[in-house]
């Protein structure tokens, strides 16, 4: 699950899957979230067990840069 203000969008492995708040389901294995606002990009990297579920807040810092926590 991704939360956070909805002009950020969110690409997963190549997909874009729109913007905030997005509750995915994911295979098992290592994924690559871009995470997009006002024209900067933030790229994170994430491995997914078998059954685990997250919650990551994604914010914002002056200037449009995006991370998630």
């Amino acid at each position: 699950e991704l939360s956070g203000p909805v002009e950020v969008t969110v690409v997963v492995d190549g997909i874009d899957r729109g913007p905030l708040p997005l509750i995915l389901v994911l295979d098992e294995g290592r994924h690559v979230v871009r995470y997009a606002h006002d024209g900067k990009r933030a790229v994170r990297f994430y491995y997914v067990k078998s059954g685990a579920t997250r919650s990551l807040d994604v914010i914002t810092r002056p200037g449009g840069f995006v991370d998630a926590r």
